[in-house]
């Protein structure tokens, strides 16, 4: 079995015409699960042929804007085209984010009358009877779940690992996610926002260290790092294996790809080398500010 990883956009807050903000699809063939969810990443999801309801699962980093504001088109269209039809989505993220999603879509939530008239009005109700052979529909159910640092959640297979990871705290919590399974080892950072003074020592970097530890793909979003952090381990790359060792450089990349890139995760035989990784197993995705000058994702295998 191969696990697909997509990166559809990874901008900034700043307004394009040709970035997105932050979303990432791992998908195999039992589920699609979406890794946040910022402006324009719907569009990218069709792009490449996935409808909002194919989409299993949410898993948000923090609320932030460029990380969320498209959630509410995911949300609305996946559940108006597969109303009563479908799973509801599966929704995962920091303290706060249930809150959130009750105060757009619960009954009192600023959606409640566009989804009152969907399931009331007559005409609404004839189109339901003429997709689900049922003009009856109930209210949508609201499956969110909070995570803390520490949290596993177990998803036929894989193990996802939530870790804070430095970025506005306190004012909202910021995870970063490590996601292990059999074909091999994916880890999204999140933001991550370090201050000048910050040491390589200071345990707010834990979270982010255990995140990365061996991992085969990582994709790091660096807001604001310090030089003297280092944050990444001498054996391998920000992307997997290889890459500069720790101490590197100070960069501001905005690595955001134009169009979605795909890698792959399969499942590698022990002993086995990485020579026949593709080019993205040895390159960090780093994502930060500045010049649009890295495009992101190339195919490749762990065999």
């Amino acid at each position: 079995m191969t696990i697909k990883v997509t990166l559809l956009g990874t901008g900034t807050p700043a307004p394009s015409l040709e970035k997105c903000g932050s979303g990432f699809l791992l998908e195999d063939q039992q589920k699609k699960v979406l890794f946040d969810c910022g402006p324009g990443i719907v569009g990218r999801l069709l792009s490449i042929g996935v409808k909002p309801t194919e989409i299993t699962h949410f898993v948000l980093t923090h609320l932030h804007f460029d990380h969320v504001v498209d959630f509410i088109r995911l949300w609305l269209q996946r559940w108006d085209r597969g109303r009563n039809s479908i799973p509801p989505l599966k929704i995962y993220g920091p303290v706060g984010f249930k809150r959130f999603v009750e105060q757009l879509f619960g009954r009192d939530g600023a959606f409640a009358p566009d989804i009152h008239g969907r399931i009331d009005h007559p005409i609404q109700q004839r189109i339901h009877l003429l997709r689900t052979g049922t003009a009856v529909q109930d209210w949508p159910e609201l499956a969110v779940i909070e995570l803390s640092s520490g949290d596993v959640v177990e998803l036929g297979g894989w193990k996802i690992f939530a870790r804070s990871v430095p970025h506005y705290q306190p004012y909202l919590e910021n995870l970063g996610y490590r996601v292990e399974t059999d074909q091999g080892i994916f880890a999204y950072s999140s933001d991550v926002s370090v201050q000048p003074d910050t040491k390589a020592t200071d345990p707010t970097l834990e979270g982010l260290r255990e995140l990365v530890h061996q991992a085969d793909i990582t994709v790091q979003h660096l807001n604001s790092v310090s030089t003297e952090v280092g944050l990444h381990e001498p054996s391998h790359s920000v992307a997997g294996r290889g890459g500069r060792p720790a101490g590197v450089q100070r960069e501001h990349k905005n690595t955001d790809c134009d169009a979605p890139r795909t890698s792959h995760l399969a499942k590698r035989d022990k002993g086995t080398s990485d020579k026949g990784c593709d080019a993205l197993l040895r390159r960090r995705v780093r994502v930060g500010i500045g010049p649009h000058d890295f495009r992101a994702g190339q195919a490749a295998k762990l065999k």
